[in-house]
């Protein structure tokens, strides 16, 4: 079981060699048992976070900000330029908001995708369809995906016909994008042009 960065650009019957699963059978249960203990669930794993309080007090901790603070007592209750000192303090409020959100923003993010995930899987076991849970999934499944489907893992394609993929949430854009399981791939391409590859939590 292979860990190639580029499986975009190998051809597909290449791809199935590395990763050592027959097109017809897939994976045993066994094999597919042994390889969920290798590389454990196709999920995001996301540690319990700090609270919202936690984060925003984060922000302050930070020793340019309390040097600005020291500056700031400095200023007013020691020299009496409390304009200076509540400048001082106001920038350092707003940098410290704005921290925050952008953090906030991130983590909520990361809980949507995680919540965006596919719950089930059709996968090809033992030269059987199979639907297992998409936490199941490890590399090497043949999956089978069809229109409506929410994409469980990322994939190489190794068959397709009039295949679009919806990647808004992966590169932004309008349109889906088209799929082909026999496209040529240069190993340079970025992420949303390649066109053999299909990504989790992608809509075809």
């Amino acid at each position: 079981m292979e860990n190639h960065e580029h499986w975009f650009a190998l051809p597909g019957e290449e791809a199935l060699a590395e990763q050592r699963v027959d097109p017809e059978q897939g994976l045993s249960f066994d094999e597919a048992a042994h390889r969920l203990e290798l590389v454990g669930y196709n999920e995001l794993e996301t540690a319990k976070g700090p609270t919202a309080l936690q984060q925003f007090i984060g922000q302050f901790n930070d020793l340019i900000v309390w040097v600005l603070i020291a500056a700031a007592l400095v200023s007013g209750p020691l020299l009496g330029q409390w304009i200076d000192a509540i400048a001082i303090i106001v920038i350092v409020f707003v940098n410290g908001a704005l921290g925050f959100i952008q953090e906030y923003r991130a983590e909520q993010a990361l809980q949507a995708l995680k919540r965006l995930t596919a719950p089930a899987a059709q996968v090809i076991r033992g030269g059987r369809l199979h639907e297992i849970p998409a936490r199941d999934v490890v590399p090497g499944d043949i999956l089978v995906i069809e229109t409506g489907n929410l994409i469980p893992a990322d994939g190489r394609l190794l068959s397709a016909h009039n295949l679009f993929v919806d990647q808004a949430l992966l590169a932004g854009e309008a349109a889906p994008a088209p799929k082909a399981a026999e496209a040529q791939v240069p190993p340079d391409v970025p992420l949303a042009d390649r066109s053999t590859m299909v990504y989790s939590s992608t809509v075809v």
